[in-house]
């Protein structure tokens, strides 16, 4: 794959499955250096399981997305996603 444009994530976790992909979660830190978690729904053939420490590369996009709470809240997010992603494994046996 060529790497124009496309974005890397050397250790992403994964969180759960889901048709046509996963989502993992990777360590940000913010300017002021206090951490937090980022997802990423990454859209891969790839087969991977849940905890599984995987690297991925692909072409980036992103969406807004909006959705009520269990509590009643509306909430609007912005969400990260990885397309026509390659995923290796980390720290391979091999």
């Amino acid at each position: 794959m060529a790497d124009f444009g496309a974005i890397k994530f050397g250790e992403v976790k994964v969180v759960r499955t889901h048709k046509g992909g996963f989502t993992a979660i990777a360590a940000g830190k913010k300017a002021d250096g206090t951490a937090y978690d980022m997802y990423i729904k990454v859209w891969s053939t790839a087969q991977v399981a849940e905890n599984e420490l995987v690297s991925v590369v692909g072409i980036p996009s992103s969406r807004l997305s909006e959705y009520t709470t269990k509590a009643g809240e509306h909430k609007t997010v912005a969400e990260l996603h990885v397309g026509d992603a390659t995923v290796s494994r980390v720290n391979a046996p091999f």
